[in-house]
């Protein structure tokens, strides 16, 4: 999920689906994206699979409707997006959800060639879809935005787990036998640092580790913020020893939610998973996920 306060002018159908690439940072496929617009304005822009329309419609109704951002609201509108090479396999799906949802949501299609409106169970007012020629297209190539991006090429970003057993091994010796303070004092030192290498990356992954450290970071998150933990936490989880791994990686998927990067913070929650199965953080993360809370809210008091 991810929220935004850039300008950017909207006109036509094709500027509307050009419009997804641009917020979730990868191009949607076999996709339905949800929009809640307040005013002129973009509240925030979510991805789910197509399939889950067929599979679990009731899950993802509820999600909706337990929303911060209520579609019932006078200023509060949906935009619904479905991408998908068959999109006829999904039309009754989506126009079921978008009634239950009440408000009336806009509801629009596209193949990746073509689009529509979606009228009556049908596909109606056919248009070729052209995201090149979209304004909103030429603004994100302007502000040098990544595009035609795929999630799997956003998601390689996070790189792999690779640890150097000697640095993992120099972790283990130094961290414990730091008094909590001085613990605290070279997590600062790191955080602070623009480079770092192997050793002190898994130095301060084994930080990350301890309880004081991992409360420090948490603290220092917010949506301003979060970009630049990001990048480091995904230099340490490069390096975090095992036992470390799942704090770091909890971490980074905060840092990825606040960076309104939703496939990143998808894949950091399905390793989370793996590593430790009901981390306090990576549940609260799920949470703020299923309630379709946008990030701009972590910073409001």
């Amino acid at each position: 999920m991810t929220d935004t306060e850039h300008t950017i002018r909207v006109v036509t159908r094709n500027d509307l689906l050009s419009l997804p690439a641009v917020m979730l940072g990868f191009e949607p496929e076999e996709s339905l994206v949800m929009l809640h617009l307040l005013g002129n304005g973009v509240e925030f822009c979510t991805r789910v699979d197509a399939d889950v329309l067929i599979d679990s419609p009731e899950h993802l109704l509820a999600q909706i409707l337990s929303a911060g951002a209520s579609p019932a609201r006078v200023d509060g509108r949906w935009v619904l997006m479905l991408y998908s090479h068959t999109p006829l396999d999904y039309v009754r799906a989506v126009e079921e959800l978008a009634f239950q949802m009440g408000g009336a949501p806009m509801v629009v299609a596209t193949d990746s060639v073509r689009s529509w409106d979606v009228v009556a169970g049908l596909l109606l007012d056919e248009l070729p879809f052209d995201p090149s020629v979209s304004p909103v297209t030429a603004d994100a190539v302007w502000r040098a935005v990544p595009l035609g991006r795929t999630r799997e090429e956003v998601v390689a970003e996070l790189g792999e787990w690779d640890p150097c057993p000697e640095c993992v091994e120099h972790a283990r010796d130094v961290v414990p036998g730091l008094d909590p303070g001085s613990r605290l004092a070279l997590l600062a030192t790191f955080l602070e640092e623009d480079d770092r290498d192997e050793p002190e990356t898994a130095l301060l992954a084994g930080l990350l580790g301890e309880e004081e450290c991992f409360a420090e970071v948490l603290a220092r998150m917010s949506v301003p913020t979060a970009p630049a933990l990001r990048d480091v936490l995904v230099e340490a989880r490069t390096q975090a020893p095992p036992e470390c791994l799942p704090n770091v990686t909890a971490l980074l998927a905060l840092a990825c939610w606040l960076s309104g990067e939703g496939a990143l913070t998808s894949e950091c929650l399905v390793e989370l998973d793996e590593l430790e199965q009901g981390h306090p953080l990576g549940a609260m993360i799920r949470t703020m996920q299923q309630l379709a809370i946008p990030p701009s809210r972590w910073d409001e008091d």
